[in-house]
């Protein structure tokens, strides 16, 4: 189901598992055009209370990767991400937390968030995503 003809889909991408494939595969076949706004370590660590554990420069180089996915470009203000991306939608990982600040922000489009069908099978990793160590990705 296409819902507009440029799209970006806006997430952190840290440890970057089968959930993000997912949402990133769902996001191309819903636009026609599809940008990912990764968010920027400092954003990431003023809304999700933790700095990222790997650097933007790498998220955004593994998300240019994924077929299908024009362009990135690295998000620092929630607000304006449409605009910066050209975009008629917001899509948004589901449990990143990202889909309630870009409400709050008021992009001025949509925001659809997207549920991946797979969750990664990497003990470690969903302990990581979900807080449980202090490891920064900031050398």
């Amino acid at each position: 189901m296409r819902e507009a003809a440029a799209g970006v889909l806006v997430g952190v991408f840290d440890l970057f598992n089968v959930e993000h494939l997912d949402a990133l595969l769902a996001a191309v076949a819903r636009c026609d055009d599809l940008v990912v706004g990764v968010v920027s370590d400092d954003l990431a660590e003023r809304h999700g209370q933790r700095r990222p554990f790997v650097p933007e420069t790498e998220r955004e180089q593994i998300v240019a990767a994924v077929t299908g996915v024009r362009g990135v470009v690295l998000v620092t203000d929630l607000a304006s991400v449409a605009d910066d991306a050209g975009a008629q939608v917001v899509f948004t990982l589901a449990d990143e937390g990202v889909a309630e600040a870009l409400a709050e922000a008021g992009t001025g489009v949509p925001v659809v968030a997207l549920s991946g069908d797979r969750v990664t099978a990497s003990a470690a990793v969903r302990a990581a995503l979900a807080g449980a160590t202090g490891r920064s990705s900031v050398a």
